[in-house]
């Protein structure tokens, strides 16, 4: 009983956390939007999409790999009983602790670099000018920031440090608020680099202060040290991939729309429809990156104990995501207008359907983090890549069928989000089977 009590605090501390920052980042959009117009909004867009890509390439997924070895640690830290075994874990601890550590120091020095020496052709990519190439090698720094915020995450996720960690994420967005709009508001569209860097800048800062505070400082930058973590590598690189697959489908969707005779129009529905299930999904499974897969990857090695955390934590997530989809479902004709305007309503049949698909992704999300828990980066690859081709299998025929059925094609699209959780579940549930044993 006690175990459920904790996989529901954690779930409603950072779904109540996930639900706050939506609407302060609603709030701060909304004020961004008038005071620099569409093109200071699209700028900021393009930067920090930019600096996205560059920092989630150059981490190489060591934001989700690095929690693996540091949460086997630290559950065996919590757990040892005789004094000299605690002492010897703790220092096992503070070893992996520190190998994490130096190699995202190292990736975030890479990852501002890159950004530095490649400002010029970034910008005639980005902009099709070379007008912006000093603003890339202003904005290199803040993509070295953001990789040293996501290592120290790390740290304090796999350590359990949770309301730390929601703390933090609070934080983050007030951050933004107050460092960004006073900006906008005096220098307008030329606010929007001085602004991401100061607010990279200033989120490095606070997780330093707070990461630091239980975990002193130490790195190890000699090969042989640095070499021990390269499995962790090897399983951060495949998660990078994935993610480039996930970036792939969703790109391939949008060319398929580009296709239609309503091409650019179908892909502003989907973005906002699809847009609005993500944010959903973002408040209902925060708990499963933040808790649920470092308490997975520190206990993995007990077939028992990792069968009964991955069924308390589905018995847990899927009456909740029930709940939310039931009321969501019904609201979406009001919510998705709110949002963004009346010319989104064909857009609502496509979202309700994939909004039902969270019902499915609460039993495939604890199944399919066993591969990262477990270090099978081949497995967990080609499971993504599966996952992937069958979106777009599903997609494109629902599309067809719907829109030569004198349907709404839009709503097929939705249909097809649908099937494709559904097989996504039962291939999860298979492999979670057969190789983990549950």
């Amino acid at each position: 009983m006690e175990s459920y009590k904790n996989i529901f605090k954690a779930t409603s501390l950072f779904g109540g956390v996930s639900g706050l920052k939506l609407v302060l980042n609603l709030v701060r959009n909304k004020i961004a939007a008038e005071l620099l117009g569409p093109a200071g909004t699209g700028l900021n867009s393009i930067y920090n999409e930019t600096r996205e890509l560059i920092h989630s390439t150059t981490n190489l997924g060591l934001d989700i790999s690095g929690i693996r070895n540091i949460s086997k640690s630290y559950e065996k830290w919590r757990t040892a009983k005789v004094e000299n075994e605690k002492l010897l874990y703790h220092e096992e601890l503070l070893d992996e602790i520190s190998l994490l550590r130096s190699w995202v120091m190292l990736l975030a020095i890479v990852g501002s670099v890159f950004c530095l020496t490649m400002a010029m052709p970034l910008s005639f990519f980005t902009f099709q000018n070379l007008e912006h190439t000093l603003g890339y090698m202003f904005l290199s720094p803040a993509v070295g920031f953001s990789t040293l915020v996501c290592g120290e995450l790390t740290i304090l996720k796999a350590t359990r440090h949770l309301k730390l960690v929601a703390t933090l994420s609070v934080v983050f967005v007030l951050f933004a608020i107050v460092i960004s709009l006073p900006l906008y508001y005096f220098l307008r569209i030329n606010g929007v680099l001085p602004a991401l860097v100061l607010l990279f800048l200033a989120e490095v800062l606070a997780v330093l202060y707070c990461s630091y505070k239980h975990y002193k400082p130490h790195f190890c930058f000699q090969f042989e040290q640095l070499k021990k973590g390269l499995p962790v590598l090897k399983l951060g690189i495949a998660f990078a991939i994935a993610g480039m697959f996930t970036h792939g489908t969703q790109l391939g969707i949008k060319s398929f729309f580009n296709t239609t005779d309503d091409g650019t129009a179908l892909i502003g529905l989907y973005a906002a429809g699809y847009g609005i299930v993500m944010q959903v999904a973002g408040v209902l499974f925060a708990a499963l990156d933040n808790d649920f897969f470092p308490r997975l990857a520190g206990i993995f090695g007990n077939l028992e104990e990792r069968r009964t955390t991955v069924y308390q934590q589905i018995k847990v997530t899927l009456p909740i995501s029930l709940l939310a989809v039931a009321i969501c479902i019904p609201a979406l004709p009001i919510l998705l207008p709110l949002l963004n305007s009346e010319q989104y309503l064909p857009a609502i049949p496509m979202a309700q359907f994939a909004m039902a698909g969270l019902v499915f992704r609460a039993i495939y999300l604890p199944f399919s983090y066993l591969n990262l828990a477990a270090g099978a980066s081949r497995t967990f690859l080609c499971l993504e890549l599966i996952s992937n081709a069958i979106i777009l299998a599903c997609v494109i025929p629902c599309y067809y069928y719907f829109e030569y059925s004198g349907y709404n094609g839009l709503t097929g699209v939705g249909l097809g989000l649908l099937i494709a959780q559904i097989i996504d579940t039962i291939i999860s549930y298979t492999i979670a089977k057969i190789k983990y044993g549950l």
